[in-house]
C-alpha cells in the first residue's frame, strides 16, 4: 500500500489539467485556499465558512427541504458533558464539525465501556473522551459533539451514499461500505459503473473491492433528494452524503470540498470539471438576475 500510495503522489504531483481545460480537482484545491483565506480574514476555523456544513446547519438544511435525518439525542456538548447514562444501548458520537469520519464513533455499550462499530475497539468512558479532546486540540474536528440515534438496527454500519451534485445535477455517486473495513464502489448517474474512473483503481481498492456492493434501495430518491439540495445551496457544487433506510433516503453530510484517496483519471476529471463551470454560470447567471431585480 505505501507504494501504490507513493505511485499515486507521483502521479498527482504530474497531472495537473492545463489552465485552459476544467478539472474537478483543480476546482477543489482551489476551495481549499479561499475557504483557508474566507476564515483567516474572518478569524475563525475553516470549517466553520460555511455554516451549513456544520451538523447542525445539516438539520436546517434538512428541514427546509423535507428530508429526513437522524434524530438527535445529545446536541452540541463538550464530551465529559454529556449525560451518557441517558442513551441507548447503541447510538452515534460526532464532532459539530469534521471531515473523513474523524472521530465519528458508532457505540454500543458493554460492561466497562463502549464498543465501536467502525474501529472494532472497546473504550472506557474516559478513553473516547480524551480521544475527542486530542482530536480538538490539533483542529482536526470541533470541541463540542452531537450525539444521534443509529440508522437501521445498530448491527452494521449504514452503507453511505455520496452524490456529487451540481446545481441540481448529480454526476457521480460513491458508495461506502465500512463494515469490516472499508469498500468503495462508484456509479455514474444512471447507475452504470464507470471504468477507468481514477489512478489506483484496480482488483485491490475502488471499485475492484465493492463489486459485490448490493445496489441502491432507493435509487431514485438519492438522486432527486441530491439534486433538490443541491439546487438551492448557493454553491456550484456539494457533495450530498446520503443514508438508506426501510423507509428511504436520509441526509448524513453535506461536503464542499471533498478529500480523494485516489484522484480521478483526465477524462472524468474533466468531465467533473465541465459540470463544475456549467453549475458555476448559471449560479452567476442567477446572482446577475437577482442584482437586476434588486
Amino acid at each position: 500500500m505505501q507504494a501504490l500510495y507513493r505511485k499515486t503522489r507521483s502521479i498527482i504531483h504530474r497531472w495537473r489539467a492545463q489552465p485552459s481545460e476544467p478539472s474537478f480537482m483543480a476546482m477543489v484545491r482551489m476551495e481549499r485556499r479561499v475557504a483557508d483565506l474566507a476564515a483567516q480574514l474572518q478569524g475563525i476555523h475553516r470549517r466553520e465558512v460555511w455554516d451549513f456544513n456544520t451538523k447542525v446547519g445539516i438539520k436546517r438544511v434538512a428541514s427546509r427541504f423535507g428530508v429526513r435525518t437522524p434524530a438527535i439525542l445529545a446536541d452540541q456538548a463538550l464530551p465529559r458533558e454529556i449525560s451518557w447514562d441517558i442513551l441507548p444501548e447503541t447510538f452515534v458520537a460526532k464532532p459539530v464539525w469534521g471531515a473523513g469520519g474523524v472521530g465519528v464513533r458508532v457505540l454500543r455499550r458493554i460492561p466497562d465501556g463502549y464498543h465501536d462499530a467502525i474501529s472494532g475497539t472497546s473504550f472506557t468512558l474516559d478513553q473516547l473522551c480524551s480521544g475527542w479532546d486530542e482530536l480538538a486540540a490539533s483542529g482536526l474536528i470541533s470541541h463540542e459533539l452531537i450525539v444521534e440515534e443509529v440508522v437501521g438496527d445498530g448491527s452494521l454500519l449504514p452503507l453511505d451514499w455520496k452524490a456529487y451534485a451540481f446545481r441540481g445535477e448529480v454526476e457521480l455517486i460513491l458508495q461506502v461500505d465500512r463494515n469490516g473495513g472499508k469498500r468503495i464502489r462508484y456509479y455514474d448517474k444512471h447507475w452504470n459503473t464507470p471504468a477507468f474512473l481514477y489512478y489506483g483503481q484496480n482488483k485491490n481498492n475502488g471499485n475492484g473491492n465493492g463489486k459485490s456492493l448490493p445496489p441502491p434501495r432507493h435509487p431514485e430518491e438519492i438522486i432527486i433528494c441530491a439534486s433538490k439540495i443541491s439546487r438551492e445551496l448557493p454553491l456550484p457544487f456539494i457533495r450530498v452524503d446520503l443514508y438508506e433506510d426501510d423507509e428511504g433516503v436520509l441526509l448524513g453530510e453535506l461536503t464542499p470540498r471533498p478529500g480523494h484517496a485516489f484522484p480521478f483519471r483526465p477524462q472524468w476529471d474533466r468531465h467533473l470539471g465541465e459540470a463544475w463551470e456549467r453549475s458555476e454560470a448559471r449560479l452567476r447567471i442567477e446572482l446577475d438576475r437577482y442584482k437586476v431585480a434588486t
